[in-house]
């Protein structure tokens, strides 16, 4: 809850958060099943990828179980699946900005596929290189492209993402594990499979709870159990991208939970997209998007056109502190002195919990958080910052 900022509540701030002995919710472990037992576990055979159709059965990477059966999917990839393959629409020259006959469209011969759009050259100033070096057939951005992460053909692991050219996993499934034959990215503190530490199963009725196996999920410590007709693991649903708000509603690729709310990230507020390929965007200055999401109330500009305050135009407005960016092939027109993505300079983006003022990142806070680090966080609420920064709370404890 957000409280008011006044002289009582900064004076008592770090008086006020304290960690209490979190309840143990009672559980009867074989009541509610409607799915069948799997070593010991209630599990849904239609829908769990572990044992998907029949106990043990463990759908491959690059698939889920649907029905009882493996299919492909595209989830936390970007991609689309198109012919029942996971395709990058934003490389792909038979699918280029989506399935082909359906928003997407094949390339030309001789064109590749950049960005979503067929072009004719790739745009090596935008990010953009010719992939695969001795015989390019695509455009790809080494800074972002999971399959080409850094270098071409520099593939991450399965449900990695990549960031300014390295291969990391979300921040949904933070912990890379590699066990003979793959590697995954998971969460340590939930999965009952690799609960603490990569391979760690929880034995028969357990659930994983911050790293720790247990009987039952802390409900005073906002977890429920996931999912809800025979729980394997425990789930903070206000901020847990697998379960924001309710067990299994996944935050699409680029949102965050927030409050029990998938939410973009403020530098890029909107969610645009197919539902297979959602993206956050800011239709203040997306030239693909500028003024909403195209073909909802917003448009994709002409080409030569940059998108100012929203607006397609011609040329930025300089006398209004807009400038054109990238300096290079713009596509859009920033204000430098309030714009958080371009802060000072085109691309010069600030951190996260940052603000843009006059020109220069800094960071504040909105009460009752503080500032921790270089993160914002609640003292009220946060388990490893609990009445002051670094004060956690122990384990079987709560803020």
């Amino acid at each position: 809850m957000r409280l008011p900022a006044s002289g009582l509540f900064v004076a008592a701030l770090f008086g006020a958060g304290c960690c209490r002995p979190a309840a143990l919710a009672s559980a009867n472990l074989d009541a509610g099943c409607k799915g069948i037992y799997c070593a010991g576990a209630c599990v849904d055979i239609q829908g769990d990828s572990q044992n998907c159709g029949r106990c043990g059965n463990v759908c491959p990477a690059g698939t889920a179980c649907a029905a009882g059966v493996c299919v492909p999917t595209c989830a936390g990839t970007g991609g689309l699946v198109c012919g029942g393959v996971c395709v990058d629409p934003q490389t792909d020259d038979a699918n280029c900005g989506g399935c082909a006959g359906d928003g997407g469209t094949a390339c030309a011969p001789g064109q590749k596929c950049q960005g979503g759009r067929c072009s004719e050259t790739c745009d090596v100033d935008a990010g953009y290189a010719p992939c695969p070096p001795a015989l390019p057939t695509y455009c790809a951005a080494l800074a972002v492209d999971p399959h080409n992460c850094g270098a071409c053909g520099a593939a991450c692991a399965a449900g990695q993402l990549c960031d300014a050219g390295q291969c990391a996993c979300p921040s949904a499934k933070p912990d890379l594990c590699k066990p003979d034959g793959g590697s995954f990215c998971t969460d340590l503190a939930e999965d009952d499979q690799n609960c603490g530490a990569c391979g760690r199963v929880c034995g028969p009725g357990g659930r994983c709870q911050e790293g720790a196996c247990v009987a039952s999920c802390s409900a005073d410590a906002g977890y429920s159990e996931c999912p809800p007709d025979g729980g394997r693991y425990c789930a903070a649903l206000a901020v847990d991208d697998q379960n924001c708000g309710a067990c299994g509603n996944t935050c699409p690729t680029g949102t965050s939970c927030d409050g029990g709310a998938c939410l973009c990230p403020p530098a890029t507020p909107l969610l645009c997209g197919p539902p297979a390929a959602t993206f956050c965007t800011n239709p203040q200055q997306d030239v693909g998007n500028c003024g909403g999401c195209a073909g909802d109330g917003g448009a994709a500009c002409a080409p030569g056109q940059s998108c100012q305050a929203g607006a397609c135009v011609e040329t930025c407005d300089v006398d209004a502190g807009y400038v054109p960016c990238p300096a290079v092939g713009p596509t859009y027109c920033a204000n430098l002195s309030i714009d958080s993505n371009n802060c000072g300079g085109c691309g010069q983006a600030c951190g996260p919990g940052q603000s843009c003022t006059d020109g220069g990142c800094a960071t504040s806070c909105a009460p009752p958080d503080v500032l921790c680090g270089s993160t914002c966080v609640n003292p009220f609420e946060d388990q490893k910052n609990c009445g002051g920064c670094g004060k956690a709370c122990g384990r079987g404890q709560s803020c």
